[in-house]
């Protein structure tokens, strides 16, 4: 990967960046996550936290349309159900 990347989303926890990282690996877009700047504290150890998910500049325009394209995906089966 460049080491120019950029942040497509952020995520709550190690979980929920693993799913969107499935989600861009499965629309053929490489990424990688590690663990969000939360502020005044800098990074926190250990395995909690949110984690910034990353894709080449190249690739950040695509990633973000897959994403808000499954996130749009998510809403209508909610209001379905």
């Amino acid at each position: 990967m460049s080491t120019e990347l950029r942040i497509v989303a952020t995520a709550a926890n190690e979980f929920e960046a693993e799913l969107i990282s499935g989600v861009l690996t499965e629309a053929g877009i490489e990424s990688t996550m590690e663990l969000a700047n939360t502020g005044i504290g800098g990074r926190v150890g250990g395995g909690g936290g949110a984690r910034d998910i990353y894709v080449r500049p190249e690739d950040l325009e695509r990633a973000n349309e897959v994403l808000s394209e499954t996130q749009d995906q998510g809403e209508e089966e909610d209001a379905d159900g």
